[in-house]
């Protein structure tokens, strides 16, 4: 607790919270973060530096590695959340495939709904995708989620069936969610409004998003 008497107060000292230092340190941290964010997705992930940051924050170097030690750690810090998500997803999926894989398939068109602005300023940028699968092994957990969902689907080509399926979902979201997107269609009727559980996408498309993974997965039905 900090102690500091106010201004021509008769009263004793006024205690302030020692949270409010560390309420200012999370606003930095967040405002570090936006700014980030705003210059990977300009400049690209390598092309950006810490210099970059601290100059566009209007702080030294020093003042940014009080909170970030280094650029990674920045790039973590933004997308620790989103991952996180997804690595419980690929954690609970297999257990539920096997009973309700249109449940799976619609809880991954949510997700990737749910997360897809915190993609979106790295979806062409190989810098981070190398860096996340490096440091948090997402290709071979994808493929671990592959090999265990194909288990579920009959057939010589139960694993090509589950990569379309998946592929599917992930692509018809982000094509959905695209600014100015064809896909996205207009919302003017009572079936077309957006399911509020369903993060951004309107649940008519979502059931079409779903419709079109199960029918790539062939041969598999709910149970």
């Amino acid at each position: 607790m900090v102690e500091a008497r106010a201004r021509g107060s008769v009263a004793g000292p006024v205690t302030i919270p020692a949270r409010t230092t560390a309420s200012r340190v999370a606003v930095t941290r967040d405002r570090i973060l936006s700014v980030a964010r705003d210059l990977f997705a300009e400049q690209g992930f390598a092309g950006t530096s810490v210099r970059d940051i601290a100059a566009a924050l209007g702080v030294t170097k020093a003042a940014l590695y009080y909170h970030f030690t280094s650029k990674d750690e920045i790039l973590d810090a933004m997308m620790t959340p989103t991952f996180e998500r997804f690595e419980t997803f690929a954690r609970t999926a297999p257990g539920r495939f096997d009973d309700d894989p249109r449940q799976v398939l619609t809880d991954l068109a949510d997700l990737i709904a749910e997360t897809a602005s915190a993609f979106a300023p790295f979806a062409n940028d190989p810098s981070v995708l190398h860096h996340s699968a490096r440091t948090r092994g997402m290709k071979d957990r994808f493929e671990e989620v592959v090999d265990t969902l194909a288990a579920a689907v009959p057939g010589p080509y139960a694993v090509l069936r589950v990569r379309c399926a998946l592929g599917a979902v992930q692509g018809a979201v982000f094509a959905t969610l695209r600014p100015g997107s064809a896909c996205a269609p207009a919302q003017d009727t009572e079936s077309d409004q957006s399911d509020p559980t369903a993060g951004t996408l309107p649940a008519l498309v979502r059931e079409q998003i779903v419709e079109a993974a199960m029918r790539a997965l062939g041969g598999v039905s709910n149970r």
